[in-house]
């Protein structure tokens, strides 16, 4: 994979990622990020996006200093008809998008939310973003 997009060949990259799923090969979220390099238009271009494209997208732009892009993707994915439902890992990277941004009401809001919204029970990485979160200058 990292051959076709060293070489501009994103398209062939993605196929080869969604083939593996196909037959069964797991690929973590560390392999997508390193070896895809994950670049938006790679993003763009697939037809069947999975939660951890969708994680390794709102990761990126939360680390390239866009939250907000982090936050409307990531709006966009819990409003696609339950095709892609949010997991721990969304959350943490959405919510550490909200204290990028200094978006504090809205990650209290999504934080409060997980249970109901998405049946995720909070754990200590997500308490741990709201404490950064919390930690603003004053």
């Amino acid at each position: 994979m990292s051959v076709y997009v060293q070489n501009g060949e994103e398209e062939k990259s993605c196929e080869v990622f969604l083939q593996s799923r196909k037959v069964g090969i797991e690929l973590t979220y560390l392999m997508v990020l390193t070896v895809l390099g994950f670049r938006e238009r790679v993003f763009k271009k697939m037809a069947r996006r999975i939660s951890i494209t969708w994680n390794a997208m709102i990761r990126r732009y939360t680390h390239q200093g866009h939250p907000d892009m982090a936050l409307a993707l990531f709006e966009e994915m819990s409003s696609s008809n339950g095709k892609n439902t949010p997991n721990y890992v969304t959350l943490v990277c959405v919510l550490s998008a909200c204290s990028r941004a200094g978006a504090v009401q809205k990650g209290m809001d999504i934080f409060k939310s997980m249970r109901a919204r998405f049946g995720l029970e909070p754990r200590p990485e997500h308490y741990a973003c709201i404490v950064d979160l919390l930690d603003v200058p004053g």
